[in-house]
């Protein structure tokens, strides 16, 4: 198992990333690799709320709710993807810093495919790519509940 962690500073109260972290559709919003975020499920928040994440190089994954602390951690548990994981989950938890400021933690959990070739790819390959990515996810959020703007491929302005 690979466990990598990113914290950030958002600069918006608690209560405000916490609805946007919980909200499932609106990941598209905020996450730089995410161009889509149909919600599969019936309901938007909460246990079993699932998504599907269209990234913008042409691959997805599904992702559903599977551990919720309200107001403080989410997990979503990811399946259907052509990443080389057998598993992957990913958390975000948050803390009030002061009324506009919220420490956010996003950690990712993930088991490789391919056995001694997967944990050398982890190790060359994913992990450096995972840890930049973590810190970029972050950044997207922040700058989303700052600026109000949708982040787009690259941090281009997307279109909504």
């Amino acid at each position: 198992m690979s466990q990598l962690s990113s914290t950030a500073t958002v600069h918006a109260p608690l209560a405000r990333v916490w609805e946007t972290l919980a909200d499932v559709g609106t990941i598209a919003e905020w996450h730089p690799g995410v161009e889509r975020s149909p919600v599969l499920s019936t309901h938007r928040t909460g246990l079993g709320a699932t998504r599907r994440v269209e990234l913008y190089d042409g691959t997805s994954a599904v992702e559903e709710v599977t551990s919720l602390d309200e107001s403080r951690s989410v997990t979503v548990t990811m399946s259907e993807f052509s990443m080389p994981l057998s598993r992957g989950a990913a958390t975000f938890e948050v803390v009030a810093d002061g009324d506009d400021r919220t420490l956010v933690t996003m950690t990712m959990d993930y088991d490789m495919k391919y056995g001694p070739l997967g944990w050398l790819m982890n190790a060359l390959l994913l992990r450096p790519i995972i840890g930049k990515l973590l810190a970029s996810v972050l950044s997207g959020l922040d700058h989303h509940l700052v600026t109000g703007e949708h982040i787009g491929k690259n941090w281009a302005a997307a279109s909504k």
